[in-house]
C-alpha cells in the first residue's frame, strides 16, 4: 500500500514503478497481498453453497450469529414483505458465483451439485493494462477465480432456491470479469457467451418478467448477448464517501446512457437520500428513466426528498424513455470546460422533460486514476433551454406553443432570451392550496352530498347524475354554492341561477346551512390555527402579489412559467453541485370548430385565432403535480370532452386522467369558474366494484388561479390540490362557449367550469 497507491498505480503503463511493483506482486509480495485483499475486501471470496448461511437463519439473526444454522431466507423474506409492505426482493450474486468464483474445496458444490470447478488465473489483456495498470495484480489475478464448467447447473440451483425463498429477482455483478478469467482458457468472448446465455435462462425461467440488473457489464461480450435481460448498470457505483466522484457520477451515465439505451434500460446506480449532492442525484435518477432507489440507511433519510420521487403507495413517475444529453451537451466537457452545463431530456405521456446539471469542478484523472476535484469554486452557469430541446419535439410547426413550468431546483432563475419568454421566473416552491382551505373543507364536503342527491333525485338513477336533468341541475347547485361562497368573502357575484325562484330558494337554503357550519368553525379554531394560517397568507402574498383565491386581477408573469415556440429558448442559471428542471408540454388549442370532440376542424388560423380572441375557443395544457420532480409523469392521459359529456349545453373541454397526489398545475387560455374532482372506481368482470368506493363519486375542490400575460398570449395557471386515492384521479376539465354564456348564468364566457372526474 506504501509504494503502490503513491508510486505504482498512477504511473504510466510501461514506467519503471509499474514493471517492478508488478513482478514483485507476483512473486515475493503475492502472499501478503492476498492476505490484505482477504481481510479488507470480499474480492478473493469464493462460493461455498447456494443457500444462505445462519445470518438469515431467523428474522432477527446478524453478523453475530452462528453461520453454520440451518438458513430459513424464506421466512426472512416473507417477513419483510408482510413487516414493511415490501413488492419486491432481490438477492445480488456475481456471474461466476462470487467475487472469486466458485470454491474447489466445497462438498455441497462438488459432490450435491456436482459441479466441476477449476480455479484460473486471470491473464489482462494488453489493452486492459493500458487503461489500468494495476490490474496485473489485483485479487483475479493474483488469487484466480473458481470458474465451474457448466454454469447453467450452478444459475439453475442459486435461483431455484431463491425463487422458492419468495426472492422476486437478482442482481448479477462483475460480468466483464468473466472474460478476463477466460483469456486463461485462450477467449474470454466464448467463456463469457456460455455464462451470459446461461444466466439469460435461468432468470427467463426463474424470475420471469426481466426480474434482473445486469452490472459491471459493459463488455460488448456481455452486452450483445443479453437477449432476456433488459437493464444493466450505466458507470461505477455512487460512493457516498468520495465526494469528487458524485458529479462525474451524473456525466458518466447521461454519455455511456446514450449508447446503452439501443441496447438496454440503463440503470443510474443508487443513491443517499441525505447525502450532500442527494437532490442532484434524485433529480439524475428521474430523468433517466430507469428505477429510482436508495441505499439509505434505514431511518435515515430526507423523506421530503423521498416523497418528491415516490407516490404514497410506493410507485414512482417513471419517463417513457431512457434520458439521453440532449444534442447541445454531445461533445462538451461539461466536467472541464467551465462554462458547459449537462442537459438531459426525457419525455411522458404528453409533455416532456429537461434536467440541467452544473457538474463542473471534478472528474475522472485519467493519470491518477481516481476521481478528483480540479476546481473548488466553480462559477454559476448560465444554459438556454427550449421546446426542441426534447428531441421528439423537433418534429413538431415551429410556430407551435409549448408551456415551460420550472417545478424548481437550486438554480438563480429562469430569464427569456429570445421570443417571448421575456419574464423573469421564479421557483414555485411550497405552493399550498389558498387560505380559505381549512374552513372550506369541511362546508365543501356537506355541500358536496347536498348537490349529488338534488342531482340524483333528478336524473331518476340509483348511482347518480346521468340524465340531462340531473347534470344541468347539478352544475346549477354548484354554480349557486360558488356564488354564495364569493359573497361570504366580499367578491362579486357573477351572473344567477338558470333555474330561477328554484335556484335562489336552494340558494337561500344553502346559505343558511352554510352560516351554521361557518359559526360552528369559528368556535373550534385556536389561536395555533389562526396564527398557522395568518403565516401561510403572508407567505402565499410574497410568493404572488397583489393576487388573491380566484380572481381576476392584473395579470403578472406567474412563477416558474412561461410560453415558448419551438425553438425559442430560456436562459436558466444553475449553481455549482446543483441541478434544475423543467417540463415542457404542447399547448393544444380547441375550437368550437372542433364539433365538440377536438380533432382540429378545417377552419383557416386567423379564424381560429378571432375565436380565441372572443373567448369562444380553449388553450389547454396539463403541466402536472408540482411536488414531484417529474411533474409530467402524473399526467397519464387526457381527451376532448364530447358534446353532453357533462351535460347537455354544448360543454367544450378536456378529461385528464391524473397519477399522484399533490399541488395539480394546469395552463389555461381561460380562468375556471370551479373546479370538480369525479373518481370511477375499478370494475371487475361480473361487473362488482373491486376498488373506490361507490360510482363516479364528486368532490369539488378549491383551486388557485394565477394569470399570465405575454407578448399576447393570455391565459394563467390552475392550482389544485389532489388528495391520494389508490386509483388514477381522472380530470375534466369543462369551459363553456360564448353561445351558452348566457344560458349557463355567466356573465362572459371567461367564466368557465372546470369538472376534474
Amino acid at each position: 500500500l506504501f509504494f503502490s497507491q503513491p508510486a505504482a498505480d498512477p504511473a504510466a503503463p510501461d514506467s519503471l514503478a509499474v514493471r517492478l511493483f508488478g513482478k514483485a506482486a507476483q512473486s515475493v509480495l503475492r502472499n501478503p497481498m492476498l492476505g490484505f485483499y482477504a481481510t479488507a475486501s470480499d474480492f478473493t471470496r469464493r462460493l461455498s453453497s447456494v443457500r444462505a448461511n445462519g445470518k438469515f437463519s431467523s428474522t432477527t439473526a446478524g453478523a453475530d450469529t452462528d453461520w453454520d444454522l440451518p438458513d430459513a431466507l424464506g421466512s426472512v423474506v416473507r417477513h419483510l414483505k408482510r413487516e414493511f409492505r415490501i413488492q419486491n426482493v432481490y438477492c445480488w450474486h456475481g456471474m461466476p458465483g462470487y467475487w472469486g468464483g466458485v470454491s474447489p474445496d466445497s462438498i455441497e458444490m462438488a459432490d450435491d451439485l456436482g459441479l466441476d470447478v477449476r480455479c484460473l488465473r486471470a491473464k489482462p489483456t494488453p489493452g486492459v493494462l493500458e487503461v489500468e495498470p494495476s490490474m496485473a495484480w489485483n485479487p483475479a489475478v493474483l488469487g484466480g477465480i473458481g470458474v465451474v464448467s457448466r454454469p447453467a447447473k450452478l444459475y439453475g440451483a442459486m435461483h431455484e432456491y431463491l425463487a422458492t425463498s419468495g426472492v422476486d429477482g437478482v442482481k448479477v455483478d462483475c460480468q466483464a470479469g468473466v472474460g478476463l478469467v477466460g483469456t486463461a482458457l485462450g477467449g474470454g468472448a466464448n467463456l463469457s457467451a456460455t455464462f451470459q446465455a446461461a444466466l439469460e435462462n435461468s432468470v427467463k425461467h426463474y424470475f420471469p418478467g426481466n426480474h434482473c440488473i445486469n452490472c459491471m457489464c459493459h463488455s460488448t461480450e456481455n452486452l450483445y448477448r443479453m437477449r432476456e435481460t433488459a437493464i444493466a448498470r450505466a458507470s461505477d457505483d455512487f460512493y457516498p464517501r468520495d465526494s469528487a466522484s458524485s458529479l462525474p457520477h451524473v456525466a458518466a451515465c447521461a454519455y455511456n446512457g446514450l449508447f446503452l439505451s439501443a441496447l438496454v434500460q440503463p440503470d443510474w446506480d443508487m443513491f443517499q437520500s441525505k447525502h450532500a449532492a442527494g437532490e442532484m442525484h434524485a433529480l439524475a435518477r428521474v430523468i433517466s428513466g430507469g428505477g429510482v432507489y436508495v441505499s439509505d440507511k434505514p431511518g435515515d433519510h430526507d423523506w421530503a426528498l423521498l416523497a418528491s420521487l415516490a407516490l404514497p403507495d410506493g410507485g414512482v413517475l417513471r419517463p417513457r424513455l431512457p434520458g439521453r444529453p440532449t444534442r447541445d451537451s454531445l461533445f462538451r466537457d461539461v466536467l472541464r470546460d467551465r462554462e458547459s452545463v449537462m442537459k438531459i431530456w426525457n419525455v411522458n405521456a404528453v409533455s416532456g422533460a429537461v434536467a440541467m446539471f452544473n457538474l463542473q469542478g471534478a472528474q475522472w484523472c485519467r493519470s491518477k486514476r481516481k476521481f478528483l476535484v480540479h476546481d473548488k469554486s466553480p462559477k454559476t452557469l448560465t444554459t438556454r433551454v427550449k421546446p426542441a430541446d426534447v428531441d421528439v419535439f423537433r418534429a413538431a410547426p415551429a410556430d407551435a406553443l409549448f408551456a415551460i413550468f420550472r417545478r424548481g431546483g437550486s438554480g438563480n432563475g429562469v430569464n427569456g432570451v429570445n421570443g417571448n419568454g421575456g419574464e423573469a421566473l421564479r421557483s414555485l416552491s411550497g405552493w399550498r392550496r389558498s387560505e380559505e382551505k381549512e374552513e372550506r373543507e369541511e362546508d365543501n364536503e356537506a355541500m358536496l352530498k347536498e348537490s349529488l342527491l338534488e342531482s340524483r333525485e333528478n336524473s331518476g338513477q340509483e348511482q347518480g347524475g346521468n340524465g340531462a336533468e340531473g347534470k344541468s341541475r347539478f352544475i346549477d347547485t354548484i354554480t349557486n354554492r360558488n356564488k354564495k361562497r364569493r359573497a361570504s368573502n366580499g367578491e362579486p357575484i357573477e351572473g344567477g341561477s338558470r333555474e330561477g325562484s328554484e335556484g335562489q330558494a336552494s340558494m337561500d337554503e344553502i346559505g343558511a346551512k352554510d352560516n351554521d357550519k361557518q359559526d360552528k368553525q369559528e368556535k373550534k379554531k385556536t389561536k395555533k390555527q389562526n396564527e398557522k394560517e395568518t403565516d401561510h397568507t403572508n407567505r402565499r402574498h410574497q410568493q404572488y402579489p397583489n393576487q388573491g383565491s380566484n380572481n381576476n386581477s392584473n395579470s403578472v408573469a406567474p412563477p416558474s412559467f412561461t410560453i415558448l415556440r419551438r425553438d425559442e429558448e430560456v436562459e436558466m442559471a444553475v449553481a455549482p453541485g446543483t441541478g434544475d428542471m423543467v417540463v415542457v408540454c404542447p399547448i393544444v388549442r380547441y375550437d368550437d370548430s372542433d364539433g365538440g370532440g377536438g380533432g382540429g376542424g378545417v377552419e383557416k388560423e386567423d379564424e381560429k385565432k378571432k375565436k380565441m380572441e372572443e373567448g369562444t375557443g380553449l388553450a389547454f395544457a396539463p403541466l402536472g403535480l408540482a411536488n414531484m420532480i417529474n411533474m409530467g409523469g402524473a399526467i397519464v392521459a387526457y381527451r376532448r370532452i364530447m358534446d353532453g359529456d357533462i351535460d347537455q349545453n354544448h360543454t367544450i373541454g378536456w378529461n385528464v386522467t391524473v397519477r399522484g397526489a399533490g399541488d395539480l398545475v394546469m395552463y389555461s387560455s381561460r380562468r375556471p369558474f370551479s373546479v370538480h374532482s369525479k373518481i370511477t372506481p375499478s370494475i371487475n368482470e361480473s361487473g362488482s366494484i373491486i376498488s373506490g368506493g361507490a360510482p363516479d363519486e364528486v368532490e369539488e375542490l378549491p383551486f388557485y388561479w394565477v394569470p399570465y400575460s405575454d407578448s399576447g398570449v393570455e391565459g394563467g395557471l390552475v392550482f389544485v390540490e389532489l388528495e391520494w386515492r389508490k386509483e388514477q384521479e381522472e380530470a375534466a376539465l369543462s369551459f363553456s362557449s360564448a353561445s351558452n354564456a348566457a344560458e349557463r348564468g355567466f356573465d362572459s364566457p371567461t367564466q368557465d367550469v372546470i369538472v376534474l372526474f
